[in-house]
């Protein structure tokens, strides 16, 4: 059986294929809707059974979507599963090339589960949960600014008034992202 690893990172992805007898040479792809398209080609190319990623924030998420597009077996792997089984294997390098053969192994040899692509509603709902925490980590980050900008009688209002905005403006942006999310 033929399967394939991929690591994923912002702009490329290096893509293992292991088969029965050995591992083949890592190749590597941009983190683009070409780069997809030209990995999946690979894939199909190389009679690709099973293909294992990790999951990685967002930059692992369009490649999936394309993969499960395409047809193509996947799993997305839990980011410390993948660090467990590269301690067992005693992998000691960290380098795209080998975290993509560890993951090529990992399909080959544990049991395959198969990623369930999400509703697009549950994707609108995440994109909007995680802007929603950056936006309250940023306000948060404006009001203690403001704290300590009042702690010193040289700070000018200007800068306090500018400060002051942004915590406005922070706060409409959460409560205009609230209402969408609890309108779906």
């Amino acid at each position: 059986m033929n399967t394939a690893g991929i690591d994923v990172a912002h702009k490329t992805l290096a893509l293992a294929i292991s088969t029965a007898e050995k591992l083949g040479k890592v190749r590597e792809f941009a983190n683009t809707p070409s780069g997809h398209a030209a990995l999946i080609k690979a894939l199909h190319g190389a009679q690709v059974e099973r293909v294992c990623l990790e999951a990685t924030g967002s930059y692992h998420l369009d490649l999936a979507l394309a993969l499960d597009a395409a047809g193509v077996p996947l799993m997305v792997l839990n980011p410390k599963a993948a660090k467990r089984f590269a301690e067992a294997l005693l992998t000691r390098n960290k380098t795209d090339a080998v975290d993509a053969g560890v993951l090529a192994q990992f399909a080959q040899r544990m049991p395959f589960e198969p990623w369930q692509r999400p509703a697009p509603e549950a994707l609108e709902l995440r994109a909007c949960a995680r802007r929603l925490e950056a936006l309250v980590a940023d306000r948060t980050r404006a009001k203690n600014q403001l704290h300590a900008l009042l702690q010193s009688t040289t700070t000018p209002a200007v800068v306090l008034e500018d400060v002051r905005l942004s915590i406005r403006q922070y706060a409409d942006q959460i409560e205009a992202l609230r209402d969408w999310a609890a309108g779906r």
